[in-house]
């Protein structure tokens, strides 16, 4: 573990099909994968009115970003309503998931984003966290965008992995 880097946060807003909740499997992997990079990581699987608990959190720890796993549908408006909370606490904010990997480009076009990790965020993200505590541009990483003095930049895809176990 990492001793002189805050926290990251990963959030998955809760979601529900035909009756359960279904499991943050996206970013539980994601931790994962930080974790193993030597960072702290707490993951959020937040229920509707659950934030301004949560947000005492982010106040109280400071985390290096937060980060959402987003998607289409009912969740991706208190991914949208939390950022924006978030962003004029300060924080900063990476988007990754099915919506953000669709529309980088719209997706950092909003006030409320800062980085976007486009597909498998397991090799990412742990370098983007990397770039952000270093305070350095992403731009050696593959599948990141971000914004640079206000224009949006998205780098070139690397390479996918042929075992998704």
């Amino acid at each position: 573990m990492r001793k002189t880097s805050p926290e990251i946060f990963l959030v998955a807003n809760e979601i529900w099909k035909r009756g359960y909740c279904t499991l943050p499997f996206g970013i539980m992997y994601v931790g994962k994968a930080l974790t193993n990079a030597g960072f702290k990581v707490r993951i959020f699987h937040l229920h509707s009115g659950e934030e301004k608990q949560f947000y005492k959190e982010v106040e109280r720890s400071q985390p290096l970003f937060v980060g959402f796993s987003t998607i289409i549908g009912n969740a991706l408006k208190r991914d949208i309503e939390m950022s924006r909370a978030l962003k004029k606490m300060g924080q900063t904010i990476v988007w990754g998931g099915v919506f953000a990997s669709m529309v980088p480009e719209q997706v950092l076009a909003q006030d409320y984003v800062d980085y976007v990790v486009i597909g498998e965020g397991e090799e990412i993200t742990p370098r983007l966290a990397e770039a952000i505590l270093e305070k350095e541009p992403p731009g050696s990483i593959p599948d990141v965008g971000w914004k640079d003095k206000g224009e949006i930049k998205i780098n070139p895809p690397g390479r996918w992995s042929n075992n998704l176990d």
